[in-house]
């Protein structure tokens, strides 16, 4: 049986997008019949409790002790790795015979400590039949952040080559394809698609959140952070909805965010006391709950990136849900847009448009038609995006296990 090490910044039951992106293809590979374990470093200082074994998957849990804390994680500058990381992954490596290392990253820094790891001298290593394969895989673009120069990207890029260049295959998003052509890692990259189309499956159990049927109730679900800077178009569309003399009907909508609003606090404060019973801010939720949320409310709401090559998971996991999807566009070659094209049940609107009285009824309209609506059949929704689905994926992955 191959054996297959899983690192990760964080696992189960964190909810973060990477972190579940990764723990599913870690449970896609276990169900195949590979042993599968995770070890997640924390190298970002955020700390979850994890359980011994989740869905197939063991997890080796550093600091069992240790107190549990979230707080975003923006990608460092340095990529200096502590040596007690360096250590603990070690030792993890040197206690079970494994086949396959996948380091699945979080910006980069994932990378770059498994690296250190496996050539701590910064020999290159040509992986041979018999010797440990190590596959870097990532979610997000190494030089993802809009705000830098160029000058500063194009050395991210170099120093993700470097590094990169020792690994035996490379797993990119589709997105990322444009930065590498030419490059001395091309051919060692296969690209995929964001494997977020799966069914899914409400918990009866949980219900954190009971949504009221006297509203319309729209629904964004993640963390507000520097990728997602549209907060206040939102909201200003948000209210010019609460104070149209709408003649569609007389339930009122109401708008919630689900997720960490870092640092929006100010933000977010402010306009709950503009929209009043309009707008309710819950904190983060269990992604059992999360799937609840989607499945029960009415509309969800998608914010896009001011990065072209970077598609919020959202985007695709709403899909998922058949549900009517309101995608609120931040750049005009917006990458989640281009996906959700091909959802049938969609509207778009663009952050830079004026929010004329027409336009605001236009969004409106879409959002009344929701109420009561059937969803979209998964079977409808995985054949418009059978590209997106983890067993596309897993099938490229299982090509290189060999």
């Amino acid at each position: 049986m191959n054996h297959i090490l899983f690192v990760t910044d964080t696992y189960y039951p964190d909810s973060s997008a990477t972190t579940t992106l990764g723990r599913r293809t870690a449970e896609a590979l276990a169900r195949l019949g590979y042993s599968v374990d995770v070890y997640p470093a924390e190298i970002s200082g955020n700390h979850f409790s994890y359980p011994l074994e989740y869905n197939g998957v063991r997890i080796i849990s550093p600091e069992a002790g240790a107190e549990m804390n979230y707080t975003p994680v923006n990608p460092s500058e340095t990529h200096k790795i502590e040596e007690r990381h360096l250590s603990e992954l070690k030792k993890v490596l040197d206690a079970t015979d494994y086949d396959y290392v996948f380091s699945v990253a979080l910006a980069f820094e994932i990378h770059f400590l498994v690296h250190q790891v496996l050539t701590p001298v910064g020999e290159p290593v040509e992986p041979q039949p018999s010797t440990l394969k190590w596959f870097p895989m990532s979610y997000d673009p190494y030089a993802f952040n809009p705000h830098i120069t160029e000058k500063q990207r194009q050395e991210y890029i170099r120093q993700e080559v470097e590094t990169l260049r020792d690994a035996t295959k490379i797993f990119f998003l589709t997105e990322f394809s444009d930065d590498y052509i030419g490059s001395p890692i091309e051919d060692k990259i296969v690209y995929f698609n964001l494997p977020c189309i799966r069914p899914i499956n409400p918990d009866k159990t949980k219900r954190v959140i009971e949504f009221d049927d006297s509203y319309i109730n729209c629904v964004f679900l993640g963390d507000f952070y520097f990728g997602n800077e549209n907060t206040d178009f939102i909201f200003r569309l948000f209210e010019k909805l609460s104070t149209l003399n709408s003649q569609l009907s007389t339930l009122k909508i109401r708008f919630y965010t689900i997720g960490s609003v870092c640092d929006y606090r100010e933000t977010v404060d402010l306009w709950q006391e503009k929209l009043g019973d309009g707008y309710i801010c819950h904190e983060r939720i269990s992604q059992e709950e999360a799937h609840n949320a989607m499945l029960d409310c009415d509309v969800l709401v998608s914010m896009g990136h001011d990065s072209a090559n970077m598609c919020p998971s959202k985007a695709i996991d709403f899909a998922s849900s058949g549900k009517p999807i309101l995608h609120i566009q931040k750049i005009e070659n917006c990458c989640a847009k281009k996906y959700l094209e091909r959802y049938p049940d969609k509207c778009f609107i663009y952050q830079n448009e004026e929010l004329t009285e027409e336009r605001v009824k236009e969004v409106e309209q879409f959002i009344y038609n929701a109420k009561g609506k059937g969803i979209i059949p998964f079977d409808a929704v995985r054949k418009l995006y059978s590209d997106f689905t983890m067993e596309a994926l897993i099938e490229k992955i299982q090509k290189e296990l060999t």
